[in-house]
This record gives structure tokens, C-alpha cells and sequence, in this order.
């Protein structure tokens, strides 16, 4: 059933305008992020309904993804909120010159996600199939490019999500074990100097 809810709004979206193709992006994006939040500030484990949910989500976001046009991709680009990995790089190219290949990457990616997320979507894996040209190129990895851009992508800003936005403060939890265990060691050892200093 959710497979037919993706297959309508991929043949539905082809039908829309420009803006609201990408009002429809931009919604798919918020449902994401937010999903991805809640998970990360309840620490959530394995949720098979949350994964079938985000799975379905990044299949529409690929689909949509697959159906912009290059203005509308370099549009999508210069968005602030966008998702886009390696957005950075089409808002600096001229506007005469749009590159949809940064949206089918972004596609492919989704896709990729969907797939992993549900091994049960067969829309999400039958769009990578299209996309990538069969089934042997589904389990091609990505080229080391697009994987060095994404974390070069990420590294500015990743002390910031860490500690701001995901509150991690595992190496400070640490750091004061470690200092307590210091200091009830060096308590021990300097009251036990004390008594047997004491008894003779």
C-alpha cells in the first residue's frame, strides 16, 4: 500500500508546477530532518516502523529528486534549508548554467537510503535499478569524489552538530570518570599513607 502511495505522488508530482514541485521537496526534507532529530534526542534503536517511514520518505524524495529540471535542481540548491549534499557547489556555478547531476546524485543517495531503511521497498530498489541501469549497478559503490565532498561538506560544521545539536558529551563524560577516579585513587593512597603512617 505504501508502494502505491509513492508511485502516486511520483506520477502526480511530474504533473505539478516548478514551485510546487519543490514546496513538495522541501516538505519531504522537514519530514526527514525531524524524524532524524526525534531519533537522535530519544538515543532510539532499531524502530522497524520509524525505518519503513524514513524509507518511504527518501523514495519520494529520490522520486521527486529524478523529476526536477535543471533550473529547478540549481533552485533547490540555493535554498539554505535544503538537504542537497554538494549544494554548495551549484550555488556558485552561473545561473545559465544549472546542473541537474547534483539532484540525480542526491537521487541516487536517497534511493540508496530507502533501500537500506526497508529492504522490503521494492519502489525504492526498482527506481535505483532504473536509475542505475539494472541490477548490476545498484551495489556500485559511489565514487570517492562524492564521498570525500560529502564530509568535506559536513567537516565545517561538525563540531557545531555534534555538541549544539546532538548535545554527543561522551569525551566529557569520560574526561570526568577519569578525573573522579584520579582523585578517589589519590585520596585512597594518601589516606592510606596517613594510617599506616599513623599506626607505627
Amino acid at each position: 500500500d505504501s508502494d502505491n502511495n509513492n508511485n502516486s505522488l511520483s506520477t502526480s508530482s511530474s504533473s505539478l508546477s516548478s514551485p510546487q514541485r519543490l514546496e513538495i521537496v522541501g516538505a519531504i526534507e522537514e519530514g526527514i530532518l525531524a524524524i532524524e532529530r526525534a531519533t537522535v534526542a530519544r538515543g532510539a534503536g532499531e524502530d522497524a516502523v520509524r525505518d519503513a517511514t524514513l524509507s518511504q520518505m527518501y523514495t519520494a524524495y529520490g522520486s521527486v529528486l529524478l523529476q526536477l529540471s535543471p533550473n529547478e535542481c540549481h533552485s533547490l540548491a540555493l535554498d539554505p534549508h535544503t538537504l542537497l549534499i554538494g549544494a554548495e557547489t551549484v550555488s556558485q556555478a552561473p545561473n545559465d548554467d544549472p546542473s541537474i547531476h547534483l539532484c540525480r546524485e542526491n537521487a541516487e543517495n536517497a534511493l540508496r537510503n530507502g533501500s537500506t531503511l526497508d529492504a522490503t521497498n521494492v519502489l525504492s530498489q526498482e527506481l535505483l535499478k532504473q536509475m542505475m541501469g539494472g541490477d548490476n549497478a545498484v551495489h556500485v559503490r559511489k565514487p570517492k569524489e562524492f564521498v570525500a565532498e560529502l564530509f568535506d561538506s559536513f567537516a565545517e560544521t561538525f563540531d557545531e552538530m555534534l555538541l549544539d545539536n546532538l548535545e554527543y558529551k561522551v569525551p566529557q563524560m569520560v574526561g570526568d570518570l577519569a578525573k573522579q577516579l584520579l582523585t578517589s585513587k589519590s585520596d585512597n593512597s594518601s589516606t592510606s599513607s596517613s594510617s599506616s603512617s599513623s599506626s607505627s
